[in-house]
């Protein structure tokens, strides 16, 4: 006898616990000091007391941060084709696989087409979603179908003058206008290609083993996410595996919390919970979050597969990362103006909460931006330092307060390595500028925030100036502000003072050139796509980080070395007595 699946608590839960409630106390402790001890500079009250107000936001972003992986799940399915006692072959269900596109390079979808029709599953037939309607591509399903492929070719007529709905129409016009019957739906984009046993390892999350009656029976899982996994990386950087920590720790920390994030392409979807909510979303440029959101407030349930099932190719440079990534921005925030006072209250306790962190999170991610980009240059203009520090406070309370925050992160997303997390803060550092620009778009400009796809062409064209330009000029203030700060102390500061000061910039300015290093190499070079993707031979494959980032990687340590420079000028000072 097995059952379809199995669930187990990821490793490690009980040792992020004990420090998660260290960083907490150290925090409140550190919120207590800044408060208290004199560092908010008199000199420059307003920009210092927005500095301090900056952390409160942030400390509690951090709590929301511990709430939600607190625990982690991960789900091992049994294969359906191994179910004991095994499931009749009159009762498998349906599968239609969707591959929606739009103009994408013909050999790409053909690609991911050919590996769908490759399913190892008996009833399933692949759906090519052509919103583009390009005779080519019709006339090569069509000969596809004379050989016997399980596929058909789908376009939708568009009318002038009204609204398309982007990819939530494409997919709704199959779903409920093109004549398509799937029981369940798998939804791939054009570039992403599927394993050939993908359906025998998502079916089992919807079914339910009765013991007594020895008997299969659906359940109320609406949706199982697979990881979105990419195969070749953007050259000279590991950008592109940017979503290693989403697809991964959290998505099994929304997992435990009943609120897995749809994402829109590796999602196995149940068609009578489509059918039930009117289909996909249709009223934000991202529609894959919202419908998820949509599901699980009438009560359906999510699931989320650790392991990946597709293979796809990021954005082919880095211009257009950043616009893909402002586009998810959009989304996200429309999702939450026009869906989340409406039905956040219909969810339970688990579910708001893990749907809450989202916009507490962009609340908080806006200060971190004004906070470290722009009070720098205030403080520059004024000629007066942001925080008054003394050496001794920079041991007992600045250091252990930074060092916890980034140790509990590193456990938080276990087993992912601290090489993935330390460049996850790249990648934070150079989406934030068009991530404001999203924000901006939606809450202050009247002109309809459009869907645009991410181009797959290797020829795909990269302006000059562009996003990549503007994102690398403004994210260079931390490199700046520590050369002032530098040149400053050293102005300001005699004997021992003039040891820690330059040390602390010294490792300060380390850390802001790792954090802005791809902003520098994209801004001076052509970012594009490795040839691995148009090769014959296709492999789920571990990005590498170019040795500059190996170089740079010591210096994420920053805090670690303030913290020890500190110490050695109190040893010295120590001694001197």
């Amino acid at each position: 006898m097995s059952y379809p699946v199995r669930t187990e608590i990821v490793s490690g839960s009980k040792t992020f616990h004990i420090v998660a409630v260290a960083t907490s106390i150290v925090s409140l402790f550190y919120l207590f000091w800044r408060l208290f001890s004199g560092t908010v500079s008199p000199a420059i009250p307003i920009i210092s007391g927005f500095y301090f107000f900056s952390e409160c936001v942030l400390i509690l972003n951090l709590f929301f941060f511990f709430a939600l992986f607190w625990t982690r799940i991960r789900r091992i399915p049994t294969p359906l084709d191994e179910f004991d006692p095994p499931l009749a072959a009159d009762r498998l269900p349906t599968l239609d696989i969707f591959v929606s596109t739009l103009n994408e390079p013909l050999e790409i979808v053909q690609r991911t087409v050919l590996a769908a029709t490759q399913v190892n599953y008996p009833k399933h037939t692949t759906y090519v979603l052509d919103d583009g309607a390009r005779k080519e591509l019709e006339q090569w399903v069509q000969a596809r179908q004379k050989q016997g492929d399980p596929i058909k070719y789908i376009a939708r007529k568009k009318i002038p003058g009204m609204p398309d709905y982007a990819k939530a129409g494409n997919l709704n016009h199959a779903l409920f206008q093109a004549g398509t019957s799937g029981e369940f739906i798998f939804l791939l984009d054009a570039d992403h290609v599927c394993k050939a046993n993908f359906a025998q390892i998502l079916l089992p999350y919807f079914y339910n083993f009765d013991s007594a009656t020895q008997d299969y029976s659906l359940n109320r899982v609406a949706y199982v996410q697979a990881p979105d996994r990419s195969w070749t990386n953007l050259e000279g950087n590991t950008l592109a595996d940017d979503t290693r920590l989403f697809h991964g720790p959290q998505q099994q920390a929304n997992d435990y919390l009943g609120a897995v994030w749809c994402t829109g392409s590796a999602v196995l979807l149940r068609r009578e919970a489509l059918a039930e909510i009117g289909g996909f979303y249709q009223a934000t440029v991202t529609e894959d979050v919202p419908t998820g959101f949509i599901l699980h407030s009438r009560g359906w349930e999510s699931r989320f597969h650790s392991d990946p099932i597709t293979c796809g190719m990021p954005p082919v440079n880095f211009t257009a990362m950043l616009r893909q990534r402002q586009r998810w921005t959009e989304g996200d925030l429309q999702q939450y103006i026009r869906l989340f006072p409406k039905i956040i209250w219909r969810l339970n306790w688990k579910q708001r909460l893990n749907y809450t962190i989202g916009p507490v999170s962009m609340v908080c991610r806006l200060f971190f931006i004004f906070a470290l980009i722009f009070l720098p240059w205030l403080a520059i203009i004024q000629g007066k330092w942001v925080m008054a520090l003394k050496p001794l406070d920079l041991v007992v309370c600045l250091a252990p307060f930074v060092i916890l925050t980034r140790v509990v992160r590193i456990l938080a997303f276990r087993p992912v390595s601290p090489r993935v997390f330390y460049l996850s803060e790249q990648f934070y550092w150079c989406t934030s500028a068009s991530f404001g620009l999203g924000i901006f778009r939606v809450l202050f400009t009247s002109k309809k925030v459009k869907f645009w796809v991410s181009p797959k062409s290797k020829s795909a064209p990269q302006s000059f100036p562009n996003l990549t330009h503007l994102t690398g000029i403004l994210f260079l203030t931390p490199l700046i502000y520590a050369v002032w700060t530098y040149l400053h102390s050293l102005k300001t500061y005699t004997s021992h003072f003039g040891l820690i000061w330059p040390a602390i910039t010294l490792a300060w300015f380390l850390n802001a050139l790792f954090c802005c290093w791809p902003l520098i190499y994209f801004s001076l070079f052509k970012a594009r796509v490795c040839d691995d993707y148009f090769n014959d031979s296709i492999k789920d494959q571990e990005t590498s980080a170019s040795w500059i980032n190996w170089v740079l990687l010591p210096t994420s340590f920053a805090p670690v070395v303030t913290a020890l420079a500190g110490l050695w000028v109190l040893i010295k000072i120590a001694l001197d007595q």
